[in-house]
């Protein structure tokens, strides 16, 4: 939350790749529907702020960096969605 721009810039598409990969994917998602209560409830307040409600913001951030050029607003929207399925 209160990380360097240059960060944000580089943890958004970690996790972006993290949710989409086709090993780590579902073993993170696991992993986060049995994590305790309040873990899963900021996460998931974080998960929408990041990848839905701010999206805009989060793709300027992500598309600062090289590494964030192939991904999109709707890739964003999917990955949100991803995480607050596991996360509620």
């Amino acid at each position: 939350m209160n990380r360097g721009q240059a960060k944000k810039g580089t943890d958004l598409p970690d996790i972006f790749r993290l949710c989409l990969d086709p090993a780590a994917g579902p073993t993170l998602l696991s992993q986060l529907a049995n994590a305790e209560a309040q873990l899963r409830a900021d996460a998931a307040r974080h998960a929408r702020r990041w990848f839905n409600e701010h999206s805009q913001r989060s793709f300027r951030i992500i598309r600062a960096i090289p590494e964030g050029q192939d991904i999109h607003v709707d890739d964003l929207h999917l990955v949100g969605e991803l995480l607050e399925g596991a996360l509620t």
